[in-house]
């Protein structure tokens, strides 16, 4: 499919200045915007915070207000999205959803739950992917063959995932090592909206106890805000180059940790979502 040509990609860049304008008449009269559907944040009705949409409809929900990023010198909110966890071949798919971001403290709202359905707006809209994959033996291949799988995203005021990192593991595990296993990675942006990929990365490997994909990349988008071009960065966290990375363990389980941010201009229109699962 074509690419936007300039006028159009004007026409968003107005668009977007419009939602920030009217982001920022939220803010300074202090309105609170609940979620499309799902379980609503906090009542944190204080200035300052703006609410997101929900991409997906999840169950068995919690609620929680965590640091969202840093605050530059001139006082400007950068959102950062971190978190780690475990899981086991349960068949269900967790999700963890930004719905609302106070620009003034740099504080976030997430939901978290059980996917049970996706918003239509929060599918993929003219992505253009990259993927790769490894494999490797450390043994003859075992009986067991678990997998883990973590995606996280960005999105847009709109709801549409304006880029992503993908990661999926597999191996076999025999006298309670790892005997084979296989990696794989996918980003996705959308270069029809003026996203670009500028790099990536994913070291991976084996051990007799687990293996694992670690990730980073950054995109930007130099007609997302007037201006001034706008950066979305995974594994990468206030500058530091940390990974996102999915680990596959011997026992049967996964576990995943992501560290992703956001910087430049408009960069707080953009909230975070993430999901893993076997």
């Amino acid at each position: 499919m074509a690419q936007l040509t300039p006028s159009w990609r004007a026409t968003l860049t107005r668009a977007r200045v419009a939602i920030g304008l009217f982001a920022a008449s939220w803010i300074t009269v202090g309105l609170v915007a609940q979620p499309a559907s799902g379980s609503p944040p906090n009542s944190s009705s204080g200035s300052g915070w703006v609410y997101f949409p929900m991409s997906e409809t999840l169950s068995h929900t919690a609620t929680s207000t965590v640091p969202a990023g840093s605050i530059d010198k001139n006082g400007v909110c950068h959102p950062e999205a971190d978190g780690s966890g475990t899981g086991a071949a349960d068949s269900s798919t967790n999700a963890s959803i930004e719905v609302g971001l106070n620009v003034t403290t740099c504080q976030a709202q997430y939901v978290t739950g059980r996917v049970i359905g996706s918003a239509a707006s929060a599918q993929t809209k003219g992505q253009q992917t990259e993927s790769g994959s490894a494999e490797g033996s450390l043994a003859p291949p075992g009986a067991v063959d678990p997998t883990g799988y973590q995606r996280n995203r960005w999105l847009d005021p709109f709801n549409i995932q304006v880029n992503a990192q993908e990661q999926w593991v597999s191996w076999t595990d025999s006298g309670g090592c790892v005997a084979t296993w296989n990696v794989s990675w996918k980003w996705s942006w959308f270069s029809q909206d003026g996203w670009s990929k500028d790099f990536g990365d994913a070291p991976n490997g084996a051990v007799c106890s687990y293996t694992w994909v670690s990730n980073d990349a950054k995109f930007t988008n130099e007609y997302f805000c007037s201006g001034a071009d706008t950066h979305t960065y995974f594994g990468i966290s206030n500058g530091n180059y940390l990974y996102d990375t999915l680990e596959g363990h011997s026992n049967g389980t996964y576990s995943y940790d992501f560290h992703d941010s956001t910087g430049g201009g408009c960069d707080t229109l953009l909230h975070h979502a993430h999901n893993d699962s076997t």
